[in-house]
């Protein structure tokens, strides 16, 4: 494999991750900092004030780099089981989102021959970075998607494999998807300042 081409895949993949990076740090850490919070009330609910994890529904949540054994997760108290729920429900909406998103964004870096075309299916807050991928030839291209398909199955479930490669980038899904990136930037700056 020639190194140039290889490099411009991997400028495409260090693209799509700042990407994700920008749109998905923020809400990961608050939702980390809430989960810490629900550990620290559990642990004065519970009189357990080392443990750094509880058990709810069969699934140990533990403080971020945090250790854990399974024998010393107290289960989460009654009083906090309807607002963690709720929790539960908002992480599991921030990482379907996050799926959404990496497919298309995973298409878009694929499907697109030029800058040009990138920056037509993605919004104008990430330009700078998409100018630094260059365009890439009929042989990077092959490389490219070679590189993304091991990739793709490295990292993805396969009915999240079957809905990428099934699904094309017509206008409508460029325009939900788009609508949707901008409503992430949104709702990160609001919570930011919130």
């Amino acid at each position: 494999m020639d190194s140039d081409k290889f490099l411009k895949a991997k400028e495409r993949w260090a693209v799509l991750d700042s990407i994700l990076d920008t749109l998905y740090a923020t809400p990961h850490k608050l939702l980390q900092e809430e989960l810490n919070g629900f550990i620290k009330e559990n642990n004065v609910l519970k009189n357990n004030l080392d443990a750094n994890s509880f058990i709810f529904n069969d699934i140990t949540y533990q403080i971020e780099n945090g250790s854990y054994t399974n024998a010393r997760s107290p289960i989460l108290s009654p009083k906090l089981r309807t607002r963690f729920k709720q929790y539960v429900v908002d992480a599991r909406g921030v990482d379907a989102e996050m799926t959404t998103l990496t497919l298309y964004l995973r298409q878009v870096m694929m499907k697109s021959g030029t800058i040009e075309t990138v920056k037509e299916r993605i919004p104008e807050r990430f330009h700078n970075d998409i100018e630094k991928i260059g365009t890439l030839d009929a042989d990077s291209r092959e490389t490219y998607q070679e590189m993304a398909h091991v990739c793709e199955n490295g990292g993805l479930t396969s009915l999240e494999t079957s809905a990428f490669s099934s699904k094309d980038l017509e206008d409508d899904y460029i325009k939900e998807s788009i609508a949707l990136i901008k409503q992430r930037l949104t709702y990160n700056l609001l919570r930011v300042a919130a």
